[in-house]
Parts: structure tokens; sequence; C-alpha cells
């Protein structure tokens, strides 16, 4: 083992059109993969606002170990490709702008803990990448969101949040998305390469709705190894899995994109 207001119409653009590129080399490794996002992971002044922190673990499966009927599911939907199987456990963390309050603005973004249990099924070529997740879980008290962030804080000394009492109540949550990032080499000055990675994604569920679409342009060696880096959804994520194709792969990137929200 080594070592991320929309309409069924939208689905049917991203699920309908088959890859016609040869599938890459199988692989016969799974994946684990341990991440953390944080908003103190930043160059402005720290705070902890809006989008607070996301843990996400996940294993990905080798090419060989796909179920028959979720290969065949992938064929019918994508045509052929190179397909994997992936579980990951996440859990993302939101509070207002103001955290020290006790009574929370009303306008502001309500505190709330999601924890999901996610499901995704992969197939790539050549120069794409598409998935398809299901997502099962929670959202409000049961998530755990207030226990991790008032917890952490009094570990390393920090105020404790004042508003996780109005937090929303716990509300089922599931969440169905389907996506696409494809590979496109830029250029190849020396031993560097540049490539840009342009993505569509659209989600349904019943904690948020949107449509996605955006661009990361890269600068490393290996970039053929993966689709970009994973990340937490909604954030424009490559997705747990690469391919080694070099001893040791790098890049550095820049990311654009902007999202449709019902």
């Amino acid at each position: 083992m080594r070592k991320y207001i929309v309409g069924l119409g939208s689905f049917a653009l991203l699920l309908g059109v088959a890859a016609v590129q040869a599938a890459p080399p199988a692989d016969p490794f799974s994946i684990w993969t341990l991440q953390d996002e944080n908003a103190s992971i930043s160059a402005a002044d720290l705070s902890d606002r809006y989008y607070v922190n996301g843990l996400s673990l996940g294993w990905t499966s080798p090419t060989a170990q796909v179920p028959a009927f979720l290969a065949t599911l992938g064929n019918t939907l994508w045509g052929d490709g190179q397909q994997r199987i992936a579980f990951s456990l996440s859990q993302q963390i939101y509070t207002p702008a103001s955290t020290q309050i006790t009574v929370p603005d009303p306008h502001d973004r309500p505190y709330a803990g999601i924890l999901l249990g996610n499901f995704s099924l992969l197939s790539d070529t050549d120069t794409s990448r598409s998935v398809l997740m299901l997502s099962l879980g929670v959202a409000g008290p049961g998530a755990g969101g207030e226990q991790l962030q008032n917890g952490f804080h009094n570990l390393i000394g920090q105020d404790t949040v004042k508003g996780w009492s109005y937090q929303i109540p716990n509300t089922p949550a599931v969440e169905l998305l389907s996506g696409r990032t494809w590979r496109l080499p830029i250029a190849q000055p020396g031993s560097l390469e540049i490539d840009a990675l342009p993505s569509l994604i659209a989600a349904v569920g019943d904690v948020r709705d949107y449509v996605q679409a955006g661009v990361t342009v890269r600068l490393g060696q290996g970039l053929t190894s993966d689709f970009g880096a994973p990340r937490l959804h909604p954030g424009l994520s490559g997705e747990d899995a690469y391919v080694q194709t070099i001893p040791f792969a790098w890049y550095v990137f820049a990311g654009l994109d902007g999202q449709v929200v019902a």
C-alpha cells in the first residue's frame, strides 16, 4: 500500500459523455489518504469563520478490485477507462464570522458540522478522470463539530467558540455528486511540465445543491500521476487516486472556480 439550482439535466450532461481515450496502465496498489483543511493554514489573519476545518480519512482500491456491476455502470456512463472504487469518512465544520458572542447573528452563516461517509466510483483515461460519489451522513450536533473545535481549542489554549448551542439541528445528509476533470498539457520547459485541469461538477442533496466549474494550472514534474490535489468537496478536487509515474512527483498549482448554489 502507498503512502479531491441543480437539475437532473446537469447530471445527464456529466454522466452521458463517454470517454474514448485510451486507459492508463493498471495500478495494483491501494491508497490510504489522511488530510486536513483548516482556516489557520493561510497567509491571512488567523480567525475561525465560515469553513473552519475539514478532516478526511480515505481508502482507494487498486484498479483491479472493482465489483463487476460497478465496472459495468462505469463503462455505461463513461466508456472504457481504468476504474477504482473509494471510501472515505469526512467531517466539515462551519461557523459564523463572529464566534465569541453567545447568541449568533441570525443573518450570519449558522454553526454546522457535517459528517459524511462517501463512496466513489472513479474512471480514468489518459486525459480525463470521471467520478460518481454518493455521500450519506448527518448535519448537526451528531457530526461532532462542537466537540472537535472546542476540544482542540482547549488543548492549545485558545478561546472556546461560544455559539454552538445554536447550531442547526440534526438532519440526515444525502448527496449525489458527478464530475469530470480533463488534463491538458500546455508546455514542457526543460525538465518541468505545465498543464491545465478544467473541471465540471454537479451535486444534488438535502444539504447543498450546486454546479461548479473551474480550472487548475500546475507546474512541476510527474503531472500525469494524478488529476490535481485531493480536497474535500465542495472544494475543487482531483480525488484520492494517483499512479506513480516517476520516483518523486511534485507540483505547485493555482486554481480558480465558481459555483451556482441552490
